[in-house]
């Protein structure tokens, strides 16, 4: 082996580990949108996912938005609902009005 065709093996074996790293980032610490509310709201020791039914999630000009109403066996609590609005995972505004049982 020449020192040409080893320095193109090594370099085509670090070009595949940092693919391979760029990859796993990208979805391994993805989060559902139920436990960014979580990790956001005030009430965390109170709520669990199964309290929560996130009824839209989107992004508009870079910023999520975030939208859930509070239920009790899958059944929505009339005027209980949250909103949280980020920019690159962090929290920019909350609005809340999810009322702990």
């Amino acid at each position: 082996m020449t020192i040409r065709s080893t320095i193109k093996r090594i370099s085509r074996i670090y070009t595949s580990l940092f693919f391979l790293l760029f990859l796993l980032s990208n979805t391994s610490f993805a989060q559902s949108p139920e436990q960014i509310l979580l990790s956001q709201l005030d009430q965390v020791s109170k709520l669990t996912i199964d309290d929560l039914i996130v009824t839209d999630d989107y992004t508009s000009k870079g910023i999520r938005h975030i939208y859930a109403k509070r239920s009790i066996a899958k059944l929505e609590i009339y005027n209980s609902y949250a909103a949280i609005h980020l920019i690159n995972g962090k929290n920019i505004r909350v609005d809340n009005t999810l009322h702990p049982f």
